[in-house]
Parts: C-alpha cells; sequence; structure tokens
C-alpha cells in the first residue's frame, strides 16, 4: 500500500562501530548473558543496548533494517520538499547554502 499512497522513499542505514553491547535486562555483556534479544523474560522483551557507539558511514539501502531511517525532506528552488507529502515549504537562504537534504540515520529503539 505503501508504494499506492506515498511518493518513492529513500532509505539509510547506519554503520557504526560499536565497543560494548550491554542486555538490557541483566546489565551484563550481551555476549556473555544467557539473554537472546527480542524474547520475553518474566515480561520484560530483551535488548542489545549499544554502548560506546561511534557513527562510521551511512548507506542508502533499499531494504533497511528499519524503514524509518529515510530521508525526509531534500532542497528544490524555493525550499525543501517533504519526501512523504511532496509539499515545498519556502525556506530562508544560508550563506553556506543550507543542508542539501534532511533525513533520520538511526532511532532510539535501533
Amino acid at each position: 500500500m505503501e508504494k499506492w499512497f506515498f511518493p518513492p522513499q529513500v532509505f539509510m542505514s547506519a554503520g557504526l562501530i560499536v565497543k560494548r553491547q550491554e542486555c538490557s535486562l541483566c546489565g551484563d555483556d550481551y555476549e556473555k548473558c544467557d539473554h537472546i534479544a527480542g524474547r520475553p523474560y518474566m515480561g520484560r522483551l530483551c535488548a542489545v543496548v549499544l554502548k560506546e557507539v561511534t557513527p562510521d558511514h551511512v548507506a542508502l539501502v533499499e531494504a533497511p533494517a528499519n524503514r524509518r531511517c529515510r530521508i525526509t525532506a531534500f532542497s528544490v528552488p524555493g525550499g525543501r520538499r517533504n519526501r512523504m507529502t511532496w509539499v515545498v515549504t519556502p525556506s530562508v537562504e544560508k550563506e553556506n547554502g543550507g543542508n542539501p537534504m534532511e533525513a533520520i540515520i538511526a532511532t532510539s529503539d535501533d
């Protein structure tokens, strides 16, 4: 349905360097604990918590792990075009030309 109702989307994937991963349930190093991410334990879901994260790169992808990571707007003559609604919002020109696009590259639940 998304393909019929919305303009084509451009998805993003962030490459990260992660030095440490913790279990959200026990706080131990995820590789050492017995919990499995995505499974429930006594009413709580286990998740991997990334610690000491350094961004490395961003890539354009066709099949993202998280579909919320996408280009949200881009520059056009006279303003910024919203990628979902296709509406152009006038923008004030900046000295350095502004940003060519706006994007979500990661969300808090990634």
